[in-house]
């Protein structure tokens, strides 16, 4: 067994920590909102296709702190963005379903049988890897090929 985060033994989620005042985060969070239009179409288009993963990634604060957490997206209600959350870190277990404005995403993803749309923070977070540890976060997040929308 290998001692890499992302190794699939692993049963715990992996939470990284990105510097959110990184220059090169701050651009994927701007692409993501820019393109979160065609985000939404494709959901509309093909959300009763359960093998097409959708998720939005938020901020969430607790108390003092704010961690950036991906969710599955459900869709819209009143304007809101809805989602739920399966493996929360310790201390956010309350907020496994949220409801927030549009506004405030920080990524979206879609992942169509290991093929991924979108998902900027999660490219960006790939290319500080070495060349050899990259398989290994492909295979933990399920991507086969990352493709422009």
């Amino acid at each position: 067994m290998t001692d890499d985060i992302y190794d699939k033994q692993h049963d715990d989620p992996i939470f990284e920590a990105l510097k959110q005042d990184d220059p090169e985060l701050q651009e994927c969070t701007k692409k993501a909102k820019e393109t979160f239009h065609i985000f939404l179409d494709l959901y509309e288009q093909y959300h009763k296709d359960y093998s097409i993963y959708f998720a939005i990634k938020v901020p969430i604060v607790n108390d003092d702190e704010t961690i950036h957490l991906w969710y599955s997206f459900q869709g819209t209600e009143n304007g809101l963005l809805k989602g739920e959350h399966f493996q929360l870190p310790k201390g956010f277990e309350g907020l496994k379903k949220i409801k927030v404005h549009p506004d405030i995403i920080d990524d979206w993803m879609i992942n169509d049988h290991e093929i991924l749309y979108g998902g900027f923070s999660l490219r960006y977070q790939r290319s500080l890897l070495t060349e050899e540890r990259r398989p290994k976060y492909d295979e933990y997040m399920g991507v086969s090929e990352y493709r422009d929308i």
